[in-house]
């Protein structure tokens, strides 16, 4: 699988420091690389990487003498001023790295990770965001605009749509949801729930239903190599159904078909990314408690329900007046009438995560707040055998 990551910029200290950093919806916590890293300098593109420099920063504060260790990396906790778009917060916790590791961050371009699953910190970024802005956003929700056709995406805060069918999240601390069922092919399960989030590529299964899922998309390719043949899937969030046909998460390939679709052994629920994001854009408020998630409305039945009752409804008021009129004219005589938007990147490519971003001059306090997100690059993974 070729790996993706939504970018954004953001900046740190006083004077501000710049970084570009991935989003990532699974965790609510910030990090950058700290100028001070011990043995950073083996990695052999560290002097091209951005660091943070707390002896540069007015409004640095050390969060403390112990170091939090998380495997091979050592980080410490750190509180300084954060800007995120037109937003500027103070005293936001985030974690400095002092030792690399042999992961793919420290491998990346990027200079660090911003997470954005509920807040559960105090001083996390979407909290004290929150705290700050309550009263100048509209709502305090965020959603990403996903990028079109080589053209920027948009990290939006404060905006919500009109229709939306929202959904309280199922665990604490992640933007996961049940589901009341999926169904693809002849199969229908249950007691199943999902994380949305569009961070990650690909749809994402737990092994045993991955197992079957690929049973059926094998059957379905062996016929026809089109993506068009595959299996529908559909999920049903909050009483609607939101169906994925084999091209929305199918990739098309000279003679196949490529599925944007993973197995994860050590996963319990499944990973609704991008490819579903794509095509049904979600809303994330992290204000309420606890934290929910707005889903498009689109169920046809739901539709078609409401406009029966509606229907209805009309029906029943022309019959109402119907009888109060013929009740009125019996009894005068008289015929009586009544009237009644910082940019976000989607991007693989170190020189281009380095071009300067704009972001529009608008505040929090108008309508929303606009972060410009980069073009998309297409990560696909190959069915498995």
């Amino acid at each position: 699988m070729t790996d993706s990551a939504f970018i954004v910029r953001i900046a740190l200290g006083e004077p501000a420091q710049p970084f570009l950093v991935s989003l990532d919806l699974s965790s609510n916590d910030l990090w950058v690389r700290a100028a001070h890293c011990h043995h950073c300098a083996t990695l052999a593109h560290f002097n091209d990487l951005r660091r943070f420099d707390r002896f540069q920063s007015q409004t640095f504060r050390d969060g403390g003498a112990a170091a939090w260790n998380a495997g091979p990396s050592r980080l410490r906790l750190a509180f300084d001023t954060f800007r995120l778009g037109n937003a500027t917060m103070p005293d936001v916790a985030f974690w400095q790295t002092l030792e690399p590791e042999e992961s793919a961050e420290w491998h990346s371009p990027l200079d660090g990770v911003l997470g954005l699953a509920p807040p559960r910190k105090p001083e996390s970024p979407l909290n004290v965001l929150l705290q700050t802005y309550r009263d100048s956003m509209k709502q305090p929700t965020f959603t990403l605009r996903m990028p079109e056709d080589g053209q920027a995406g948009a990290l939006i805060f404060g905006h919500t749509p009109d229709a939306v069918n929202w959904v309280e999240v199922a665990s604490h601390g992640t933007w996961a949801v049940e589901l009341g069922q999926v169904a693809f092919s002849h199969l229908r399960m249950s007691g199943r729930a999902a994380l949305v989030d569009p961070s990650s590529n690909c749809l994402v299964l737990p092994a045993a239903d991955a197992r079957l899922f690929f049973e059926q998309a094998q059957q379905s390719l062996a016929q026809d190599s089109r993506c068009s043949s595959l299996p529908r899937l559909s999920f049903v969030i909050g009483g609607q159904a939101y169906q994925l046909s084999g091209t929305d998460y199918g990739i098309s390939r000279l003679g196949g078909c490529d599925l944007c679709v993973l197995a994860d052994p050590d996963a319990a629920m499944w990973t609704l990314g991008e490819v579903f994001s794509r095509k049904f854009p979600v809303v994330y408020d992290f204000g309420s408690s606890p934290a929910r998630i707005g889903f498009p409305v689109v169920s046809q039945a739901s539709v078609a329900w409401r406009l029966a009752k509606t229907l209805a409804l009309c029906a029943l008021c022309m019959a109402l007046l119907g009888v109060m009129g013929l009740a009125a004219r019996r009894s005068s005589g008289v015929a009586s009438g009544m009237v009644i938007r910082e940019r976000l990147l989607r991007s693989r490519g170190a020189e281009r995560l380095r071009q300067a971003l704009v972001v529009p001059d608008s505040g929090l306090a108008s309508h929303h707040d606009v972060t410009l997100l980069t073009p998309r690059s297409v990560s696909t993974d190959e069915m498995a055998a």
